[in-house]
């Protein structure tokens, strides 16, 4: 997301969201703030796949990106293995285990 007043845009449908809905909050289903989060998510998603989004969004040319050059590769290589193992446990998890670790880590 950019700094063009996508982010006031997308916390202010959160919040609309909120309110409208606030009736149907139900205490013993979910804490509070894990009802706000699938609501957020919901309005990022909905806010992403959108025309407007699609449209302020402007691809760089590949003149104008960097190219970040690393000293050591094989480090790099391993790193990116390493993700890709622990994606691969997280994925193994069940869903509900999956999203409090997203939660907590990203």
């Amino acid at each position: 997301m950019s700094e063009d007043g996508s982010f006031s845009f997308i916390t202010q449908e959160i919040f609309i969201s909120m309110v409208k809905f606030i009736e149907k909050y139900d205490e013993g289903e979910c804490f509070f703030r894990t009802w706000l989060y699938m609501i957020s998510i919901s309005k990022i998603i909905d806010y992403c796949r959108s025309r407007y989004h699609k449209q302020s969004v402007k691809p760089k040319s590949i003149e104008d990106m960097e190219l970040k050059s690393s000293d050591n590769i094989e480090e790099e290589f391993i790193k990116g293995e390493m993700v890709n193992e622990v994606l691969t446990l997280l994925n193994s998890f069940e869903a509900n285990l999956q999203q409090i670790f997203r939660m907590k880590i990203f």
